[in-house]
């Protein structure tokens, strides 16, 4: 992929989730003259006390697990709603665009809408989350074989 292929890119924040539990909102790409994607995400714990994250993260590191299946310690739902003013192709015309979402060995893909700055998705997502503060989601939005968005949110903080 040259220069002329990357579309854009945002990073978020997990803390902003985990404090919030939930968000449903714009994301604005960073990087390009335009384009906004909507996602709403919901963070959910396996403990119902937030300082109890902490202690279970400190006892699930002390383990050692055979089978190597370390348990989860929230579950992160990733409602992937739509796109809005994607930038064009270097061709001049409109996107085939999708999204990637992957969360360490975990890789979800949406459908591919036909040319569109504008795609609608409307699909959801869940990931299991071993460990909220080191783990990253990773959202692409792509255009036929090229990367259009890319986010880099820490699962660290909750996003």
């Amino acid at each position: 992929m040259d220069a002329d292929d990357f579309l854009g890119r945002f990073m978020m924040r997990l803390s902003d989730v985990i404090s919030s539990q939930y968000t449903d909102q714009w994301y604005t790409l960073n990087d390009v003259k335009s384009g906004r994607l909507h996602l709403v995400l919901e963070w959910v714990p396996t403990v119902s006390q937030p300082d109890r994250l902490d202690q279970v993260l400190q006892l699930q590191s002390l383990q050692s697990y055979q089978n190597k299946a370390v348990p989860s310690a929230a579950l992160l739902f990733v409602y992937m709603d739509r796109a809005h003013s994607l930038p064009m192709k270097k061709s001049g015309k409109e996107p085939k665009a999708g999204a990637e979402l992957v969360l360490v060995e975990t890789t979800y893909r949406t459908k591919v809408c036909d040319r569109t700055n504008s795609p609608q998705w409307d699909e959801a997502f869940y990931f299991l989350v071993r460990d909220p503060k080191e783990e990253m989601l990773i959202v692409k939005v792509r255009g036929c074989l090229f990367v259009i968005a890319s986010t880099l949110p820490p699962v660290l903080l909750l996003i």
